[in-house]
């Protein structure tokens, strides 16, 4: 009777999904419970798998967690197709469902911020600010999404950062995205299909969105320079003072990872 869906897809994540676990067993406010929705290959060079998710469910429970559901996938498939076999695994009860980023640490308030600003009878939501790191160097910057739109809200973006659908419209979702990049847009375009008429879409201010972490480094959408554009400013903070103390001696596991040429080589690869 899960009201919440939380969509994790991986693909070569062991070395970032604590990010995303870590986050989730954190999660603070009011919310109701929720489910936590796993699209995973097997094929992959560093899988994650049932057992590793296992180490996280009694946490998950204390959290909130009603269920893990858990899709083996023998072979690759795109991210858009694990987006689909997902959307038929959400529980019939479920009212809204999250994209949660298998190398990004939300902050505490997403799941509360989430449902509160879904409550409004908007069909997608998406928070308007948020914190990249680059696993290459440690930088931090803050993308800030007004500088991303025009003053009427239309630009470029079709979607901000912790997006949140109406678990009604993602179950619909049958039309493969033929791109490799590009899936949020195409999350909003299915949206639009399904729905058959305007698509409500509303920018929330997530509370303590900075003490969150965007990860880049270890996906396939690593390789693209990032940080320079004008949507993004630079932010003075360490990692060190986002990150719970607790966590420090795994990021820093991770950063030697992601120092390792061969190992972006084996990570970065379309999910």
């Amino acid at each position: 009777m899960a009201e919440i869906s939380v969509m994790l897809p991986l693909y070569n994540a062991r070395s970032v999904v604590w990010l995303a676990l870590e986050s989730l067993c954190r999660q603070a406010g009011e919310y109701p419970g929720f489910e936590l929705v796993v699209c995973e290959e097997r094929a992959g060079h560093a899988v994650v798998g049932s057992e590793g998710l296992a180490l996280y469910r009694g946490r998950l429970r204390r959290a909130g967690c009603e269920r893990v559901r858990y899709l083996k996938q023998d072979g690759w498939i795109s991210l858009s197709r694990k987006y689909i076999r997902m959307g038929e695994e959400i529980d019939p009860d479920s009212k809204i469902a999250l994209i949660w980023g298998a190398d990004n640490y939300a902050h505490k308030y997403r799941l509360a911020d989430s449902w509160t600003a879904m409550q409004s009878g908007a069909d997608v939501v998406h928070q308007k600010n948020c914190v990249y790191m680059d696993l290459q160097n440690g930088e931090l910057f803050k993308w800030d999404t007004s500088r991303y739109l025009s003053p009427t809200g239309k630009g470029t973006a079709t979607g901000g950062v912790d997006m949140a659908f109406r678990s009604e419209l993602w179950r619909r979702w049958n039309r493969p995205h033929t791109k490799a990049a590009g899936n949020d847009s195409w999350a909003m375009r299915e949206c639009r299909r399904v729905n058959g008429s305007v698509l409500r879409s509303e920018w929330f201010e997530g509370r303590e969105w900075d003490n969150g972490l965007f990860t880049r480094g270890l996906n396939n959408l690593s390789s693209r320079s990032f940080g320079h554009e004008p949507w993004f400013e630079a932010d003075s903070r360490t990692w060190r003072e986002v990150l719970p103390a607790d966590l420090h001696s795994q990021m820093e596991r991770t950063l030697e990872i992601a120092s390792r040429p061969h190992e972006l080589i084996r990570h970065r690869s379309v999910s």
